[in-house]
């Protein structure tokens, strides 16, 4: 954008407060689709019409949704016009995000290359190890030496999180997670690169919560405040998804757990795939540290 050009920031906050709803993100997503009446948005959700239409009238307020008179209905249909001004403003911040993500890659390919041929070996020898070589998701499978409690407090607990989630040399100064359907999560992670320091935001929300066997979230890149930013604002390959799905299932086997870790959304050969090979080596080598 020019640098003589300018954006109504109480527009711009309106949007924002607007999206910063996951029933009202998915109402728009929706509307993508083709006009729709509010019978037809409120059917995915179990929630009133009432309370369906108190987000359409936040959306129409902030200018995003418009509803027509139509004989006895009144459809609604979506009105991007706000959405390019966010795609305007995140636009300035592109050449960051840029950058961050030639860091991370910078970064991995550091760490992969101080690995030696005898780590690969160790890798094959470890019991219940495999990583699945998918275009669309990452695959991981690994058997710790731990109860399922332990190991779903890994996944579920801040305190348990921080200490071995993202890549080797990875800290996580914020791990919010409010672990139950609907219930949103907000980790910030830092680290350095050979490019100098680096944070990186994810947020997300829980889709689905069994516990001790099954744990379903989605997750999207964001900047420090915690508003989403879309794939092609962080530079990544055209096609790539905005929002990406982690799914943790858990299997009791005695005094052990099976672990499958599918990251759908994240190819296999990509940084984000080797930072997750080395985040559960981190989780492997933290239980380990535990029953010592």
């Amino acid at each position: 954008m020019p640098p003589t050009a300018t954006l109504d920031d109480a527009r711009l906050d309106e949007t924002f407060a607007a999206l910063a709803n996951s029933t009202r993100r998915a109402i728009l997503e929706r509307l993508a689709n083709g006009e729709a009446s509010v019978n037809e948005l409120a059917a995915p959700f179990d929630l009133t019409l009432p309370a369906i239409s108190k987000h359409i009238k936040v959306l129409e307020h902030a200018g995003l949704v418009s509803r027509s008179r139509r004989a006895q209905s009144r459809p609604c249909t979506i009105d991007a016009t706000p959405l390019a001004d966010i795609a305007s403003w995140t636009d300035r911040y592109r050449h960051i995000w840029d950058d961050r993500f030639d860091r991370m890659d910078d970064y991995v390919q550091t760490l992969q290359s101080a690995q030696s041929t005898t780590d690969n070996d160790n890798d094959n020898d470890k019991s219940g190890t495999r990583a699945m070589d998918d275009t669309k998701s990452v695959r991981i499978e690994r058997t710790f030496d731990a109860p399922i409690d332990l190991i779903w407090a890994m996944w579920t607990e801040s305190e348990h999180f921080a200490n071995w989630y993202g890549p080797m040399g990875a800290t996580i100064p914020r791990a919010d997670m409010d672990v139950r359907v609907g219930g949103a999560r907000r980790i910030a992670m830092e680290m350095d690169t050979p490019g100098g320091p680096m944070q990186m935001y994810f947020v997300g929300d829980y889709v689905q919560v069994v516990p001790t066997t099954r744990l379903v979230y989605t997750e999207r890149m964001a900047d420090a405040d915690g508003n989403v930013l879309t794939a092609e604002q962080m530079g990544m390959p055209e096609g790539a998804p905005t929002e990406t799905s982690v799914i943790v299932e858990l299997e009791a086997l005695g005094d052990r757990t099976a672990m499958i870790l599918t990251h759908v959304g994240v190819p296999a050969d990509s940084p984000g795939a080797q930072g997750w090979t080395m985040a559960i080596d981190k989780l492997d080598a933290l239980i380990a540290s535990l029953s010592t």
